[in-house]
């Protein structure tokens, strides 16, 4: 079976979406990158409020301007596109779903979202990855096809699904430093801004830099200590799950970061 992609040109993409986290500025191009890898026509990385519909973030590619301000516009009809609130919060994690697989597709033509705006720009189909979900907020990297790529199928999905983990952290992180500091010059002042307690460490859990928070956490030498300068959870099971996830995503030629999944994700203390 022939690999939905080269590795050659898988890795580049991967640190791509880990260089977001530092220099948030670089989701275009990243965005940019992966559409065009994939052959799809448009994709739009969003991430909006449950309740009311907002959107605070939004990343397009291959939109222009004017239907990019008309998707935002429309963004409450994303979640009835998609079945509904209840059908959405079924739909796991960091999985790409194809919509023409997922829904009724006469029911999807029926949407002011595919009517209005994905149909003018001749899309016959969508890919949608979620990729952090809460009681506040969803963000999700959207994706439409044109006939003009072909078929979409098996191998668009298969690329989506070995990139999706990465995105997934990237975008997790992202939220956790609120999109308000997007717009920060540099790393170390997002994460001095933070309210959230963030620690960076090297492969061995040394500990590079912490945030304010972070020290007051340290600090109170509970479920999150520093112990000789390396960070250390309290329950073994979990500081077991971080040394590993650390020493995977450091490790030389970066095929166990591609390895890494799931793991490492919300790790319990």
């Amino acid at each position: 079976m022939e690999p939905p992609i080269d590795p050659d040109q898988l890795s580049p993409l991967i640190g791509q979406i880990y260089d977001c986290v530092i220099d948030p500025s670089r989701w275009q191009a990243t965005i940019d990158s992966l559409r065009q890898s994939l052959g799809f026509a448009t994709a739009a990385l969003s991430l909006a409020t449950l309740a009311e519909g907002k959107v605070l973030l939004m990343i397009t590619s291959g939109i222009a301007p004017e239907a990019g301000a008309r998707l935002a516009a429309l963004w409450e009809h994303v979640v009835d596109l998609w079945g509904g609130p209840q059908r959405v919060f079924d739909y796991p994690l960091a999985e790409p779903i194809q919509l023409s697989q997922a829904v009724n597709i006469q029911q999807a033509n029926r949407n002011p979202l595919f009517t209005t705006w994905a149909q003018p720009q001749g899309l016959v189909d969508m890919v949608a990855i979620g990729l952090t979900r809460d009681a506040e907020a969803v963000g999700s990297l959207g994706m439409g096809w044109h006939p003009a790529g072909g078929a979409l199928g098996e191998r668009q999905l298969a690329l989506l699904r070995l990139l999706a983990p990465h995105l997934r952290r990237a975008v997790t992180i992202t939220r956790l430093m609120e999109v308000q500091l997007l717009a920060a010059t540099t790393f170390a002042r997002a994460l001095d801004a933070l309210r959230w307690a963030v620690v960076l460490v090297d492969e061995t859990l040394g500990i590079v830099h912490a945030n304010a928070p972070a020290e007051a956490l340290l600090g109170a030498g509970r479920e999150v200590r520093s112990d000789a300068g390396r960070l250390r959870l309290a329950p073994p099971r979990s500081q077991a799950t971080l040394v590993d996830a650390a020493a995977r995503l450091a490790a030389p030629n970066g095929a166990p970061a591609r390895a890494l999944g799931q793991r490492g994700i919300g790790i319990p203390i």
